[in-house]
């Protein structure tokens, strides 16, 4: 199931994944995308502020932080952690067509 992660609305870090649709990604995606686990990107318009900072549709975050992600709920407490600490930006690892990257997400 996709959640909409503009759940955030009115914390200064939403702008970080603002307008991106997540999913958590199941064992039989994750063998067959050649992840282990992850979170699914499953749209992120050029014009959001998540597709600003360079997630596409079909990314696969599979760290934020350093720290591995399973579920679209540790995407959401890693970015708020952060903004609570009093960071403005936050780097993720994601899997893009089989090849890892790195991006930064700001607010």
């Amino acid at each position: 199931m996709a959640s909409t992660v503009p759940s955030l609305a009115g914390f200064p870090y939403e702008n970080a994944v603002a307008g991106a649709q997540l999913s958590t990604v199941s064992d039989g995606l994750g063998k067959a995308l050649g992840v282990g686990s992850g979170v699914l990107v499953t749209s992120a318009p050029v014009s959001s502020p998540a597709g600003q900072s360079g997630l596409q549709d079909g990314d696969v975050i599979t760290k934020v932080a350093g720290q591995a992600v399973r579920r679209v709920s540790d995407v959401r407490d890693l970015v708020a952690l952060a903004a609570d600490n009093g960071e403005h930006a936050i780097d993720v690892q994601v899997m893009r067509q089989r090849r890892t990257l790195k991006l930064t997400l700001k607010w």
